[in-house]
């Protein structure tokens, strides 16, 4: 169904995945479209809060004029139904709790990696002990070449980076994003 571009103005985040964001956009089912240029017409109608799940090859964050991209957490995957819903239920938890736009998603990124090695929607959604869990055991690193003075404390593997700068890291498996 379409929903009407002055609904989604409305909300605080939109988060489709790659697919239903070429829908709400207008692209045409066999046009594949960059992440950026979605969240250029995100933009042209008004949303500014926005994040395109993209599975395997992470996430693409529009927020406040800046984009960002966080990789997915590198796993064997499994069964994939309910990895959006895992993702977008982690994200909003984490900003509930007062996490930024980054922090959430990056928390959001490995819960979605978890729940992806396992069977099934609901019982494949992991607790929120074991998604922080997850993440403190991976590798932190601060100020990356380019990035912001005060850093933004992130995972090795699991990096959020400035879209115009692409900054990269290595996961731990030593896979390059």
């Amino acid at each position: 169904e379409n929903i009407p571009p002055e609904l989604l103005k409305c909300c605080n985040w939109i988060t489709p995945n790659y697919g239903e964001a070429k829908h709400l956009t207008g692209y045409l089912p066999e046009e594949q479209p960059t992440g950026r240029e979605l969240m250029a017409r995100f933009a042209k109608m008004g949303i500014h809060n926005a994040i395109i799940t993209m599975g395997g090859a992470g996430s693409l964050i529009m927020t406040q004029g800046e984009f960002f991209e966080v990789p997915a957490l590198s796993c064997k995957p499994v069964d994939t139904t309910g990895a959006g819903d895992t993702f977008n239920g982690i994200f909003t938890a984490m900003l509930a709790t007062g996490k930024t736009v980054l922090e959430a998603a990056s928390l959001a990124s490995v819960g979605a990696g978890i729940s992806v090695t396992r069977h099934g929607a609901t019982g494949s959604i992991p607790v929120r002990t074991e998604v922080e869990n997850r993440y403190q055991r991976l590798t932190f690193i601060k100020n990356l070449p380019g990035s912001d003075p005060g850093g933004f404390l992130c995972p090795l593997g699991l990096v959020p980076h400035r879209i115009d700068r692409c900054l990269l890291a290595t996961d731990t498996d030593r896979r390059l994003f």
